[in-house]
């Protein structure tokens, strides 16, 4: 790309759409002399990629109920309640 090749050019040699060449050239363009210059870094590249491939997709459910499952293992186990007996009670009490 500072050889002044276009996006387009660039995905043909190497098989991919344009789109992604521009996309990788965006996450690895980087400030360097104080903001003066943006300069491609194929490490911050790949590590901003990695980063947000970390927080995409779907969370696990258990994740984001943890603290009724704390709950419901803790009736459970120590005060002896069925299952049924934790969620009903939780319900009739609005814990969750």
């Amino acid at each position: 790309h500072s050889k002044g090749y276009s996006n387009r050019a660039i995905a043909r040699e190497l098989n991919c759409s344009p789109s992604t060449v521009g996309y990788e050239l965006k996450r690895g363009t980087v400030s360097v002399y104080t903001g003066n210059v943006k300069r491609y870094k194929a490490v911050e590249g790949q590590s901003t990629y990695e980063l947000h491939r970390s927080k995409c997709g779907r969370k696990s459910l258990f994740l984001r109920r943890h603290k009724f499952i704390d709950y419901v293992s803790h009736c459970f186990h120590n005060q002896g309640w069925s299952l049924d007996a934790c969620v009903g009670y939780a319900l009739a009490k609005g814990i969750f």
